[in-house]
């Protein structure tokens, strides 16, 4: 089973961690959920208390009193988060299957570019007939302030699509090998058996958002 935690998107946040080798500094008593944690029953960012038992507690009833009060200590949010994470990683991936299903997608995301290059470059040869045309009535004599507005209006177009092309060129042919998932899930166990400030690090790269409802009940949603 392919790991739905993991996407090109993720794949591409690793690789430039690594190209870049960001320096994370270390931070005393970092709770991994800071940031994406939130109250399952009013959808309001959960804050951190401070004392010996740090919790994750809604911000609205801290602030107003006027919700349900919800809060899950720190400790054992974090933990199950990361245990999660865990489970996807550590549950013997199909490394293969993965680049597959990744260079799959980029296909169909190559393709759907193709077509916005298309469009562009039609569009870019209608704005290019425009000037044309609009240089050759200037070269008859005819000149207004209207003509003028015009060729300016279509230089700024011809500008701008000449931008998104080279953008769109930018996008394309991003593939992945075998070696390389292989590479990044040994990256993702290292992160995971290291410290605090790298377990979060992994964990805001592979998870969108946690809720905490009442009873205990957490929601983990994964990028």
């Amino acid at each position: 089973m392919i790991p739905p935690i993991v996407s090109p998107e993720t794949f591409e946040r690793v690789k430039a961690r690594w190209r870049t080798n960001i320096t994370r500094a270390q931070t005393k008593h970092a709770h991994i959920l800071t940031g994406i944690i939130f109250c399952g029953v009013c959808g309001a960012p959960m804050t951190l208390t401070g004392g010996r038992y740090p919790k994750y507690q809604c911000s609205r009833w801290k602030n107003n009193r006027d919700t349900q009060y919800v809060s899950a200590g720190a400790k054992t949010a974090d933990k199950r988060v990361i245990g999660y994470v865990k489970n996807i990683i550590l549950n013997e991936p199909d490394f293969e299957k993965i680049a597959e299903n990744y260079n799959k997608e980029h296909a169909l995301s190559d393709m759907a570019l193709k077509s916005k290059v298309e469009a562009i470059t039609a569009e870019l040869a209608e704005v290019n007939s425009g000037i044309d045309n609009a240089v050759s009535a200037i070269l008859k004599g005819i000149l207004s302030a209207k003509l003028e507005e015009e060729v300016k209006r279509l230089e700024l177009r011809k500008k701008k699509l000449n931008e998104d092309l080279l953008n769109l060129s930018q996008s394309t042919g991003r593939r992945i090998t075998t070696e390389e998932v292989r590479g990044i899930y040994t990256r993702y166990e290292e992160m995971l058996n290291s410290d605090v400030t790298e377990q979060r690090a992994l964990v805001l790269d592979l998870i969108e958002r946690v809720e905490v409802f009442p009873e205990g009940f957490m929601n983990i949603a994964p990028k």
